[in-house]
């Protein structure tokens, strides 16, 4: 578990600053630049993405479960996860309409992946990987309209088509190849 939690400290404590002390990373850009601040924030995140996912499945086969998931959880997960990709998808693209009504849509769509496995998943190692990505995720918007962040304006449709059949793509190659060849139901041998 130890694993996991460094992990979600080294990703997530360079994400918070700028929500919880925004002058830090000001003072930093303004003494060093932002080429360094950036590096150092890609550098931890990436190490902190790898503990968590290393962590994760480690740890996952020993961990107790906090609460049964649902029956229909796996369904309303399957549901949510494809959610979070079109929001993903359409996240980096010119603003679509999906991009301008929804106004934060990788916020939403990693909050939309989270909250999908916490309905699927119900083991301590889910709940302090996918909890602390969703609360993450609805904490960066909170603070975006909190700091009063202005609303995209539409652009085009071409961004909404092609992040609905980039997401179904993906979401087709993850469900039925990827998934569980990288997180089998049974534990690995180690």
């Amino acid at each position: 578990m130890l694993i996991l939690v460094l992990g979600l400290i080294l990703f997530f404590g360079p994400h918070c600053l700028k929500m919880l002390i925004p002058g830090t990373r000001a003072a930093f850009i303004e003494k060093r630049g932002e080429g360094p601040w950036k590096g150092m924030v890609a550098l931890l995140s990436v190490a902190g993405i790898g503990l968590m996912i290393w962590g994760w499945i480690s740890y996952r086969w020993q961990a107790p479960d906090l609460y049964m998931p649902p029956d229909w959880g796996v369904h309303a997960a399957a549901v949510l996860n494809f959610v979070g990709l079109v929001l993903l998808a359409v996240s980096g693209g010119p603003v679509g309409r999906i991009k301008a009504f929804v106004v934060h849509p990788m916020a939403f769509g990693v909050a939309a992946w989270g909250i999908g496995h916490l309905f699927a998943n119900g083991d301590l190692a889910s709940v302090l990987l996918f909890g602390a990505w969703s609360l993450y995720a609805i904490a960066s918007v909170l603070a975006s309209f909190l700091r009063g962040d202005p609303r995209p304006q539409f652009e085009s449709s071409k961004s909404d088509i092609g992040g609905i059949v980039g997401a179904l793509v993906i979401y087709l190659v993850l469900v039925y190849f990827l998934h569980g060849f990288l997180f089998a139901s049974t534990p690995p041998v180690i």
